[in-house]
């Protein structure tokens, strides 16, 4: 499942290297629409489709998916909400892999520290990450950072793959 999917481009990617059945969400209908007719241009249509549905109410049964993915998507109803809300989707043994914003120091410039704390508080450092991760009850299995400039910022993502453990 990749929920927050958008118009799918990883969603398809992922289908072209897997055998699976996948199902994106997202609450956009738009969104939607695309998704599906990508899948249809890379005759995915048989194992991939997209549904108009909210992260925060998922139409899925407990157990139901080997991998949930999530790029850049959870930050919607919150890192910690996320991953404790979607674990019951997963079958034990089955994997997350989520991007979350993340910091590399404890210590930052005031005013980068203020806008993040105002537009998305639960931004935290790796470690807190990976603390919450375990918390809600999934093992590391890989993580990747990235850094991304965009004129002077820098914008810090880090990529959580974890396996669920109960």
């Amino acid at each position: 499942m990749d929920i927050g999917c958008g118009t799918g481009g990883q969603t398809m990617v992922l289908a072209q290297h897997t055998s699976g059945i996948i199902r994106g969400v997202d609450l956009f209908p738009n969104f939607i629409n695309l998704f599906n007719a990508n899948a249809v241009l890379l005759n995915l249509q048989d194992r991939v489709k997209g549904l108009i549905g909210s992260m925060d109410k998922l139409p899925f049964q407990q157990e139901e998916f080997d991998l949930i993915w999530s790029e850049g998507a959870i930050y919607n109803i919150g890192f910690e909400r996320g991953l404790n809300e979607w674990r019951q989707f997963l079958k034990t043994g089955g994997y997350i892999a989520v991007s979350e914003i993340s910091w590399f120091t404890d210590e930052r410039p005031a005013k980068i520290d203020e806008f993040w704390m105002v537009a998305y508080p639960e931004t935290d450092t790796i470690p807190k990450k990976v603390e919450q991760m375990q918390k809600a009850g999934y093992i590391p299995v890989a993580t990747l950072f990235c850094l991304k400039t965009a004129g002077q910022s820098i914008f810090m993502l880090h990529k959580f793959q974890y396996k669920r453990c109960f």
